[in-house]
C-alpha cells in the first residue's frame, strides 16, 4: 500500500544479534556474570507513525505507564519483528536510548503495521 511521502517520518530500528551476547556491568563497574543479547546497529526506515495514545496510573506499588503508537510501513517484508526496538522520538546517532519496543507485527499483502509500546529505558 503506497503512502504519501509527506506523512512518513524517519525513525530507526535495531534487531537482536543472535550470535553475540554482552555481559552486564553493574553501576559500580563490576562484572556480574549475567549476559544479555546484543543488538545490531540501528537502521534508518520511514513509515507513517500514529499519534501517541496511552495512560498513566499511580498504584500501591508504583506507577503504571502505557504509551502506544502504531506504525504503518509500505513494505510488508520488512525485517522488523517482536524483539525489535525503535528510536522514534530519540536519535541513536546521538547515543540516546531507544524509546519504543515492538509488541506486535501485522502483515498484509501490501503493508505491515507495528504496534509499539514505550520502553522503560533510561540514559546512563
Amino acid at each position: 500500500m503506497k503512502q504519501l511521502k509527506r506523512n512518513k517520518v524517519r525513525f530507526y530500528y535495531a534487531k537482536l544479534n543472535s550470535t553475540e551476547r554482552v555481559e552486564y556491568i553493574d553501576p559500580d563497574g563490576n562484572r556480574t556474570g549475567q549476559y544479555y543479547p546484543a543488538r545490531m546497529e540501528p537502521v534508518e526506515i520511514w513509515g507513517n507513525v500514529s499519534a501517541p495514545s496511552g495512560f498513566a496510573n499511580v498504584e500501591k506499588f508504583g506507577s503504571i505507564v502505557s504509551y502506544d503508537i502504531n506504525i504503518t510501513l509500505e513494505d510488508p517484508n520488512t525485517p522488523i519483528d517482536e524483539e525489535t526496538v525503535l528510536w522514534v522520538y530519540t536519535d541513536p546517532l546521538k547515543d540516546e536510548p531507544f524509546d519504543f519496543e515492538v509488541r506486535r507485527v501485522a502483515r498484509t499483502l501490501n503493508s505491515a503495521t507495528l504496534q509499539c509500546a514505550q520502553a522503560n529505558v533510561h540514559a546512563g
